[in-house]
């Protein structure tokens, strides 16, 4: 019967130590999404002891979402503690069980340059605790384009520099971390090119190589489309300077037009080509005469007598 007993009671005390375990585990709680960061052991004597949780970015603003304890009080008849928490303007109080997680819901943003201390009171002086923390958290994300917050001073500012702009421009924010604040940049809208982070873009278009569906006062192929086919070349290629492009004749003409096809000439007694003068008439002591200066008119000069 003795025996039975024994059995009956050993059973029992592994189904209430597997349970116990089982509680532990659960008592270690965490935000699915969040981050992770331990912070160390700390020892609270006495009645308050503040903890620096050092390995943050300082540039960041965070949100914590959990804090989980682990209490040891070694050499002492203590089996819990009572503790009071304070971080980021909150207070929880939780009894910590010796030797075992203890999770408490937070809900604190910790502004950028803020340093993590953690106050901890022990309300029972009596026991000496050891207790290591861990800090679920997530980063604030902030799309400075969109965002609008009084800590986000850039976000305002980024969106309306853009559209303010002229021409009017697009604001992307490549990057929506907090550590990351003023990386947005302004983007020119087509066919006008240039980006700028953190300012307004200076808009510059080249009237020759645009595609003519996306600008009115482009070339158009006229200059290449022309006879002869001419080159074409954009002098200022400012947003606000527009239909300043050239049109420019081949060699040995000189001719330009600006925004249309220019008209070519060779006068065939002054430009050096393969069918000008060359020098005959004069070192005959003549004269040179180019009755048609067009472009496809050659060879057609004469020489006469002084």
């Amino acid at each position: 019967k003795l025996q039975f007993l024994y059995l009956i009671g050993k059973s029992h005390m592994a189904w209430i130590s597997r349970l116990l375990s089982l509680v532990a585990a659960s008592a270690l709680v965490h935000d699915a999404g969040a981050l992770t960061h331990s912070c160390g052991k700390v020892r609270v004597v006495d009645e308050t002891t503040e903890y620096l949780c050092a390995g943050f970015n300082p540039g960041c603003r965070y949100k914590v979402t959990y804090i989980n304890g682990y209490v040891d009080m070694p050499g002492t008849f203590c089996y819990s503690a009572d503790l009071r928490y304070t971080f980021g303007g909150q207070t929880r109080e939780r009894n910590n069980d010796h030797k075992k997680w203890e999770g408490l819901t937070w809900n604190a943003e910790i502004p950028a340059g803020q340093e993590w201390r953690v106050r901890i009171d022990n309300l029972n002086t009596v026991c000496d605790a050891d207790v290591w923390l861990k800090i679920d958290y997530h980063e604030i994300t902030a799309n400075e384009c969109t965002f609008t917050q009084p800590w986000c001073t850039s976000c305002g500012q980024a969106r309306a520099t853009c559209s303010s702009s002229s021409p009017s421009q697009t604001c992307t924010d490549p990057d929506h971390g907090s550590c990351s604040l003023g990386d947005w940049t302004c983007t020119c809208p087509p066919p006008f090119a240039g980006q700028r982070t953190a300012a307004a873009a200076d808009c510059t278009i080249d009237e020759c190589a645009s595609a003519s569906t996306l600008c009115s006062t482009c070339e158009f192929d006229v200059c290449s489309r022309a006879s002869p086919a001419q080159s074409c070349s954009d002098p200022n290629q400012a947003h606000d300077a527009v239909r300043d492009w050239l049109c420019s004749c081949p060699a040995p003409s000189t001719d330009t037009a600006v925004a249309a096809a220019a008209t070519c000439t060779i006068d065939e007694c002054i430009a050096s080509c393969g069918h000008c003068e060359q020098n005959s008439c004069s070192n005959a002591q003549q004269d040179c005469h180019d009755p048609d200066p067009a472009f496809f008119s050659d060879s057609d000069w004469t020489c006469t007598y002084r």
